[in-house]
């Protein structure tokens, strides 16, 4: 069974949030692992095209700042004017 995009922004945000926790508490192999599953994550996005992209940049207004710094900076590429507001916020 395929997944679907909703699946993909799911293992994303999870993984952006492991990443984050697992940074602030200094434990790398977590930290990387979730690195490396968010970029499998990202890569499947991608995959959607513009619907992908839109889907990413609504997470730049996520709550949860690793969500939303990872979001947004994925989305640079494709909405520069926001993508940097979040970041600078």
């Amino acid at each position: 069974m395929k997944k679907k995009l909703e699946e993909f922004i799911a293992d994303y945000m999870e993984n952006a949030v492991t990443h984050g926790e697992a940074t602030n508490e200094g434990d790398y192999k977590v930290a990387n692992a979730s690195h490396d599953k968010l970029m499998t994550a990202l890569s499947e996005i991608r995959k959607f095209g513009n619907e992908g992209d839109i889907a990413l940049l609504a997470l730049s207004d996520d709550e949860n700042d690793s969500v939303k710094c990872w979001a947004a900076t994925h989305s640079l590429k494709y909405n520069k004017d926001k993508a940097e507001k979040v970041l600078l916020d």
